[in-house]
């Protein structure tokens, strides 16, 4: 019987027997009829992986098949090799050629004698003893393969078995307010995935083809299970066939649990957003929240920090389209922006985990449950972070990894909020995009939604450091930079696109008739930078005036109500810049910029500023465009 602490492969040698090593070349006629007899030695490893390394230890009763071929093909040889001592099998060896691809399998079965055919199963049922457990990734039900080609005969020979198998870990995390006991989980996948197989090991990788009574779904009990406080994790570990998914299917998680003495019985449902893949010899993660809602959530963090929620709470209650000439209340919760006190950024993600391993730890933020779509990764050396700049609704993953790759944690969470600010530099002053923001998220008035990372807001970046413009060009993916100001050149680099304004900072400037024409420039330049999926990054001096009136007539454009767009404009109050009221005489580009919009032509407020747009000289076809690629369902 073998025994995994993970699964990985393990180095398998064979070599002719010391009797047979007197001379210096093993010589063995060709199509000989006389056995030779062998040894295969199994070789207990250890090698640093995202798996852990592997412990296999062997049993007098174990056997393996190793089957061997000429180069050239033919016919297929199958042995039989006993385990014999520590990690060392015996068998004998007939038909060898000067030349031979060799093919071994555990565990052995005298059916095994085409390595093209090979039968195994994947039970539907499966059993995990206790918690965070992979003990029952052993033995029979968990076969080995290995393969080696092209090899001479007089030299030796070394082959390295792996699993057959995938392995789901399902990362559970109690969103619960009490204990949980986990009693089962079934997995679901779109394509057979237990069941009987007959499985290809001739190529670069093993094929498989499903037999009749293959299905897709498997479940896994636990015996002696452990309560699961709130906010922790446990892992179960479910063997599956190896098999790729497409984007757009839809995986079935049905987790059963006990709580407070009653058992309860929840169906996660996920339609996958990027292929997926379970790989022979892999494990991998996929974190799950238990709740009694159904859903794939976990602890939430809102994104809003303390101040600028309750501006929000305040603005939504009071605010209308009409009275924004009358009432302003950001004056009651702006005040008070420091280098020490940054209200124009986001409230952190605080992630904290519990290890004595010192060095540093990577921690990664993954947007899908399979963590292969990396958002960000940092380094630390404590064990806690703090996650700047997420975007709000979305459900993450992480990991955090010890400085050799072990797993010291890993999680998900979700994020809210009504507004993604976003922390660019920690240098408290206007050149550095600071006051910077996203325009996602806000709500047009037929229910769509404005697409989070397509458009920011925010001061010049005159003074920017490398790591900060290499922020906004990386994860950003800012592809355009929109200088309303007179400079000629993108302080961001030669490698963006780049279009200024020209304007000097007055409201006449924008009236129709007036306006140099820069705008029908500006708006084809935003429209192509997104049909390239990049974002653009519209500022002036401090992404007060200049910039607040264009991204009224943008948002506008796009179905935001008069009151949403005043709300965003008043936001740079919480920022270096300082209040800016929009009913204030002062704050002439909101005041101005609304009454402008509302005064002209149209049967809606977003109809009006589409006029404008015209009126500049923008072609509808460009701003159904625009529309088309910046907003979607409101979530």
């Amino acid at each position: 019987m073998r025994h995994y602490s993970a699964l990985l492969y393990s180095t398998v040698t064979i070599l002719a027997l010391s009797s047979l090593l007197s001379c210096t070349k093993l010589s063995i006629q060709s199509e000989a009829d006389n056995d030779v007899k062998m040894s295969l030695v199994a070789e207990c490893s250890e090698t640093k992986t995202s798996n852990d390394g592997i412990s296999t230890i062997w049993s007098d009763a174990d056997q393996i098949n190793l089957i061997h071929s000429s180069v050239q093909g033919g016919n297929f040889f199958s042995e039989t090799f006993t385990h014999q001592s520590g990690t060392t099998f015996t068998g004998s060896i007939r038909n060898v050629q000067s030349v031979n691809n060799w093919y071994a399998f555990y565990p052995y079965d005298r059916a095994h004698s085409d390595p093209n055919s090979i039968a195994f199963t994947v039970s539907h049922h499966q059993v995990q003893e206790g918690n965070d457990s992979k003990s029952h990734l052993s033995g029979e039900d968990f076969p080995l393969y290995g393969q080696k080609t092209d090899v001479a005969l007089s030299s030796s020979l070394s082959m390295s078995m792996q699993n057959v198998l995938s392995v789901a870990d399902f990362c559970i995390t109690n969103d619960h307010s009490s204990p949980i006991t986990i009693q089962s989980i079934e997995f679901s996948s779109v394509c057979p995935i237990a069941g009987e197989f007959v499985g290809n090991f001739t190529g670069s990788h093993p094929e498989f083809t499903p037999c009749r009574s293959s299905g897709t779904t498997v479940e896994l009990s636990i015996n002696k299970a452990e309560a699961i406080a709130p906010e922790a994790s446990a892992h179960f570990f479910v063997g599956l066939l190896p098999h790729s998914i497409p984007a757009g299917s839809k995986l079935s998680v049905r987790i059963t649990a006990t709580i407070n003495g009653s058992d309860a019985s929840v169906l996660l449902t996920k339609t996958l957003p990027s292929d997926a893949s379970f790989k022979s010899g892999k494990i991998k993660t996929i974190n799950l929240a238990f709740n009694l809602q159904g859903e794939w959530q976990s602890a939430t963090h809102n994104l809003e920090n303390e101040q600028v929620g309750k501006f929000l709470d305040a603005a939504e209650e009071l605010y209308t389209d009409d009275n924004y000439k009358l009432v302003s209340v950001a004056v009651l919760y702006c005040l008070g922006c420091s280098s020490s006190n940054r209200l124009d950024a986001p409230a952190p993600v605080k992630l904290s985990w519990d290890s004595s391993i010192g060095g540093l730890r990577t921690v990664r933020i993954y947007r899908d449950i399979f963590l292969t779509e990396l958002e960000m990764e940092t380094l630390v050396q404590r064990n806690s972070v703090d996650i700047m700049n997420l975007t709000p609704g979305r459900r993450y993953n992480y990991e955090v990894l010890s400085e050799d790759g072990a797993l010291l944690s890993a999680g998900t969470f979700t994020t809210a909020g009504r507004r993604r600010m976003i922390k660019v530099s920690d240098k408290f002053d206007d050149n550095h995009a600071n006051n910077f923001r996203d325009l996602g998220g806000l709500k047009t008035v037929d229910g769509k939604q404005v697409k989070y990372g397509k458009l920011f807001r925010g001061t010049n970046v005159d003074k920017a450091t490398q790591r900060e413009k290499d922020y906004l060009k990386g994860y950003l993916n800012v592809g355009l930079d929109v200088e309303l100001r007179t400079y000629p050149t993108s302080s961001l680099g030669d490698d963006v696109d780049f279009i200024n304004g020209n304007y000097t900072g007055k409201f006449y400037e924008f009236r129709v008739g007036l306006e140099n024409g820069q705008f029908k420039k500006i708006f084809a330049k935003i429209v192509e930078n997104l049909a390239k999926d990049k974002s653009a990054y519209v500022h002036c001096r401090v992404g007060a005036d200049r910039t607040g009136y264009v991204c009224i007539l943008l948002l506008s454009a796009l179905g935001v109500s008069p009151k949403d767009c005043s709300i965003d404009y008043e936001l740079t109050s919480f920022s270096i810049v300082g209040l800016h009221p929009r009913n204030s005489i002062l704050s002439i580009m909101c005041r101005e910029g609304l009454n402008y919009i509302n005064s002209y032509e149209g049967d809606t407020y977003q109809h009006k500023a589409w006029n404008i747009l015209k009126d500049y000289g923008v072609p509808q076809e460009q701003i159904d465009a625009f529309c088309e690629m910046m907003l979607e369902d409101a979530q």
